[in-house]
């Protein structure tokens, strides 16, 4: 006979789940047993039947607890994440979490890594799409690659595939772990990854400041599939003096000019090859130029809808533009390409079924009539 007499883990559930087979006069060895944990008591002789479903039984009820151990440390985690996103957003949140701050030679506080996964998203069918999983077993991925399970680590509420990690260790510390987790993720070769390292600060209630930092930092990288690490002393020069305008006043209105003629080939080949989205990653444009510039075009397509009074058809421009959005944190110019040719096909769609009715459209129905039917009699 083997006792179940294991202590419980932290969890609250039983060190063992034990089936125990009973011969001895003595009750107490049945009653620990029975605190311990036991499911059940067969009187020997135990049949066949009996005893397999005592063991099946058994097995259920492990699974139940695994799953509910599963849910409990989902919403742990959820909870967590949530808290501390408000604390890098500067939000009210209603704990402030407790950080010990290390006396070694060389520390000025705490900082910020700033883990971002730009194809998310490839590794959501290996966790049957479940986010909440997925965000815990890459928080405990992280801790086993650095080999520091005392590290403070959450995922952004708001921005999915931004992994932060709160920490104290130095700057050699922050480089050898920054290159393990690089490592690892360069090695799956699902998505690219980018980390961005903030300088120390001095309290928890100014991490919001060194995440902004990390973000920043992360903003200079070059806008392709290479993963790569940033400390932002690395990185003197301002955003600013690195970012390119790649729209000049003189291609706007010629942007305009083309919605407003309704000539999408056209308009295509500027935005793709005049501006030049479709080979941004050859050309050596950085993230943040490429953003930035995706979203000047947006706006600018959302705009000519908008002035032509067309506020039924903006909310599938709006989905468009957002889905732009997404697709330049994928670092991806093939996908930009793409998402760009159908946002521009969309929006000369929705200018040609622009609603009738006006005095000027009268107008031109008539001319169009009169140029099909009568001029060329």
């Amino acid at each position: 006979m083997r006792a179940a007499a294991d202590p419980p883990d932290e969890g609250g559930r039983g060190g063992c789940m034990e089936k125990v087979k009973y011969s001895y006069d003595d009750f107490h060895y049945v009653k620990d047993t029975l605190l311990a944990g036991a499911i059940n008591y067969l009187l020997k002789p135990v049949s066949k039947i009996e005893l397999v479903h005592a063991i099946s039984r058994a097995l259920e009820i492990i699974g139940q607890q695994e799953a509910d151990r599963q849910q409990i440390i989902k919403a742990a985690s959820l909870i967590q994440d949530r808290e501390l996103s408000l604390l890098v957003e500067k939000q009210h949140v209603p704990y402030m979490p407790v950080m010990m701050m290390g006396d070694e030679e060389g520390m000025a506080g705490c900082s910020v890594m700033l883990v971002k996964i730009h194809e998310l998203q490839s590794y959501m069918e290996d966790y049957h799409y479940d986010m909440n999983l997925l965000s815990c077993h890459i928080k405990c991925r992280i801790k086993e690659i650095t080999g520091l399970e005392n590290l403070l680590i959450f995922n952004h509420i708001y921005r999915s595939n931004e992994f932060i990690i709160v920490t104290e260790l130095d700057q050699n510390q922050q480089k050898k772990a920054a290159l393990r987790i690089l490592e690892h993720f360069r090695e799956e070769g699902k998505s690219p990854v980018t980390i961005g390292v903030s300088e120390h600060t001095y309290t928890m209630e100014s991490i919001h400041g060194a995440y902004v930092q990390s973000v920043s930092v992360l903003m200079t990288r070059p806008f392709n599939r290479d993963s790569m690490v940033i400390f932002c002393r690395e990185e003197e020069t301002s955003i600013r003096e690195k970012v390119q305008n790649r729209i000049s006043q003189e291609t706007e209105m010629q942007i305009r000019a083309l919605l407003k003629s309704g000539n999408s080939r056209a308009l295509k080949e500027l935005i793709l090859e005049g501006i030049g989205l479709a080979r941004c990653t050859d050309q050596g444009w950085g993230y943040l130029e490429v953003k930035q510039t995706v979203k000047r075009i947006s706006n600018l397509l959302l705009d000519d809808i908008l002035q032509k009074g067309m506020r039924e058809q903006i909310q599938e421009m709006e989905s468009l533009a957002e889905l732009a959005d997404q697709i330049v944190e994928r670092l991806d110019d093939r996908l930009l390409a793409d998402i760009l040719t159908e946002l521009i096909d969309s929006a000369i769609t929705q200018l040609r079924q622009e609603p009738g009715g006006t005095i000027r459209d009268i107008v031109r129905a008539a001319a169009a009539y009169i140029d099909e039917n009568i001029l060329k009699n």
